[in-house]
């Protein structure tokens, strides 16, 4: 990586400026991983697999905290 950004030629600040900040729901992300998993090449299943077991993990926290307040 050089300092202009990544080896591309493009200024990380300049390119920072056109950031837009996409968040897709739990539904989204659900459906894009399907997906994936059914049609994906191989490296996009294993991301697939890799997001379901973190949304997983995510799930599972907020499931205890709300245990633990109850």
């Amino acid at each position: 990586m050089n300092r202009r950004g990544f080896g591309l030629g493009i200024n990380r600040r300049e390119n920072m400026k056109n950031h837009i900040e996409l968040t897709h729901s739990w539904k989204q992300t659900a459906n894009i991983a399907i997906v994936a998993l059914e049609a994906g090449t191989s490296e996009g299943k294993a991301i697939a697999r890799a997001e379901i077991r973190k949304m997983s993990e995510i799930l599972d926290e907020i499931n205890a905290t709300a245990k633990n307040e109850a």
